[in-house]
């Protein structure tokens, strides 16, 4: 004999494959936010740790400038310097601010690139 098939009587036992779509939709969405969250997070902190080597960098090669600054005349001076696994190149330059004071600016990058990564300046002079 035929049965009508009778709606009402739905068992709740289970998801309908509408709605597993939609919590996958749901799901899938989340993660690609947070994989995106994980990648910006990843590239702050390596260019933090860029800076801050090329600050170590800059502090080092300023000294050396400074301590002797007044036996360089005016010029540009640079060097290369192996830190933390990685080359960086530092240039600097002596200048006379005026008389008696002498100005001493340094640049580092990594090694082969263009974009300066920190730039420090001091002042060497009689008082």
């Amino acid at each position: 004999m035929f049965r009508p098939h009778n709606f009402k009587q739905r068992s709740s036992k289970g998801f309908t494959l509408v709605e597993v779509v939609v919590a996958l939709g749901i799901f899938g969405m989340t993660m690609a936010a947070l994989i995106h969250i994980q990648a910006e997070s990843s590239r702050a902190a390596a260019e933090l740790r860029d800076r801050t080597l090329a600050q170590i960098v800059a502090q080092n090669a300023l000294v050396d400038l400074y301590t002797r600054a007044d036996g360089l005349p005016n010029s540009t001076v640079g060097g290369t310097v192996d830190l933390a696994g990685d080359s960086w190149q530092w240039s600097g330059r002596i200048v006379n601010a005026s008389n008696a004071v002498r100005r001493i600016d340094v640049d580092v990058r990594r090694h082969g690139e263009d974009r300066v990564l920190r730039a420090v300046s001091a002042f060497k002079g009689a008082l």
